[in-house]
């Protein structure tokens, strides 16, 4: 939830990068915002962001610990990296899922700035709550799982690409001796996120841009409206905040899933002992 507030102008910043035409760097979107809407403006929706959280990420890691635990129970060794994958990936659909609604909210919050510079049909959102209300009320409720499948197809890339390279990246700095400790944690999440980033930004564009209207536009005109006026690679706009995001996330999960895996163990071996 800290990581959260704190990081939220970067999360707005891509938003706004994402469905204006012509944004400008991530700086320039920071300033702009402050400047036209005041620098209060650059954490509208924070309270969809903390509910997405609650949400999504809360499920991700509660479905992951009980699949992580039954397998643990069943074969009474721990998952290899391909299993804990396909895992992770069950996880974060269950997150997906969950945690759309939010998702959907929050990006409708955060793009309502001002008219003239933003591609979007929605209608003006006083909060969260608000947001989801009018969601409801003049899309019917399955307005809020609107890009759904954009969403948890996010989810399965980025959780199947951090989880895999995060591994293989913290084995290849551990067999060089390049870091080790919190060093170890950082390096390993900044070059598994850079490679998640990558990969992941195409669809959350596509995600952005058809959760924030309204219309009966498909992704598929939105995936050639981009491609037409923006160019392909106009598919990673908004990458800077986007990777700086993931990158602290990432290293604060992944840190803590560690010292929860090591707490585990250490339980499970008194346990032993103890019979």
């Amino acid at each position: 939830m800290t990581a959260t507030t704190i990081l939220h102008p970067l999360d707005l910043a891509k938003v706004r990068m994402q469905v204006c035409d012509h944004p400008g760097s991530t700086l320039n979107v920071i300033r702009h915002v402050g400047r036209c809407e005041g620098y209060g403006s650059l954490y509208t929706g924070l309270s969809a962001a903390l509910l997405r959280q609650a949400t999504y990420t809360s499920t991700r890691l509660a479905v992951f610990y009980f699949l992580y635990d039954e397998y643990r129970r069943k074969y009474c060794k721990a998952p290899c990296l391909n299993e804990k994958i396909i895992m992770g990936m069950y996880a974060g659909l269950a997150g997906a899922f969950i945690g759309n609604p939010s998702e959907v909210a929050l990006v409708r919050l955060m793009a309502d700035g001002p008219r003239y510079c933003c591609y979007y049909y929605c209608r003006p959102y006083t909060g969260t709550f608000d947001a989801i209300c009018k969601i409801i009320r003049y899309e019917s409720i399955s307005g809020l799982w609107r890009g759904g499948v954009l969403t948890s197809g996010r989810s399965l890339i980025v959780t199947a690409a951090q989880i895999g390279s995060y591994a293989k990246t913290r084995r290849a700095l551990q067999e060089n001796k390049v870091a080790k400790g919190l060093e170890l944690h950082f390096y390993t999440s900044m070059i598994s996120s850079f490679i998640a980033a990558v990969i992941s930004l195409p669809i959350d564009h596509i995600k952005t841009r058809y959760q924030v209207r309204s219309d009966c536009v498909t992704q598929k005109e939105i995936l050639a409206d981009t491609r037409r006026n923006r160019g392909i690679f106009g598919l990673w706009r908004g990458f800077t905040p986007y990777y700086l995001r993931m990158a602290f996330h990432t290293f604060i999960t992944f840190y803590l899933l560690e010292q929860f895996f090591e707490m585990y163990q250490k339980w499970e071996e008194h346990e032993r002992k103890l019979r």
